[in-house]
C-alpha cells in the first residue's frame, strides 16, 4: 500500500536532484526571494475496483517561482522531461495520465503551475474478523 507521503516524497526527490534550488513542501508565508518549487499533493478520488483494490486519482501541484519570467518555459519544458509517463515511487511505478504546465502572473510576479495527474491502484487493508468454526451442521434433505 502506498502512502500519500511516499509519493510527495518521490516527486520531491526528482526535483531536488535535477535542479539546484529549494524544493518546499509546507507551507510558509511571505514571499520566495529565492528561485524555488513549491509542492503540493490533492487527492482527487478513491473508488472501489475490486474486493481488494481501490482505484485512486491525485494531483500533484509543483509551483516554480523565479525572478526570470523566461526562465519559467525552460522548467516546463525541463518538468515535462521528467515526469513524462511514470513516476517511480518505493518498488512501485506509478502511471501519469496527463501534466499540465499554467504560467500565472499575480501581484507578486510570475510563477509557472505544473500540474501532474495520476491514476493508480492500490490495495486495501480489510479487517479480517476471526470467527469459530461451525461445529454442527444440521441439514434437511428432502427428496
Amino acid at each position: 500500500m502506498l502512502t500519500y507521503k511516499d509519493i510527495l516524497y518521490a516527486t520531491t526527490k526528482i526535483l531536488s536532484d535535477n535542479f539546484n534550488c529549494d524544493v518546499i513542501v509546507q507551507n510558509q508565508e511571505g514571499t520566495f526571494e529565492n528561485e524555488c518549487f513549491y509542492v503540493t499533493l490533492v487527492p482527487v478520488t478513491s473508488k472501489a475496483s475490486t474486493l481488494k483494490t481501490n482505484e485512486k486519482q491525485l494531483m500533484i501541484s509543483v509551483k516554480y517561482f523565479s525572478n526570470d519570467k523566461l526562465n519559467n518555459y525552460d522548467i516546463a519544458d525541463k518538468l515535462e522531461g521528467l515526469f513524462a509517463r511514470s513516476l517511480k515511487v518505493n518498488d512501485r511505478v506509478l502511471n501519469i495520465s496527463n501534466v499540465e504546465s499554467n504560467f500565472l502572473t499575480d501581484e507578486v510576479g510570475d510563477m509557472l503551475d505544473f500540474l501532474i495527474y495520476i491514476t493508480y491502484f492500490d490495495f486495501i487493508k480489510l479487517n479480517n474478523e476471526t470467527c469459530d468454526n461451525m461445529q454442527d451442521i444440521n441439514l434437511n434433505m428432502k427428496g
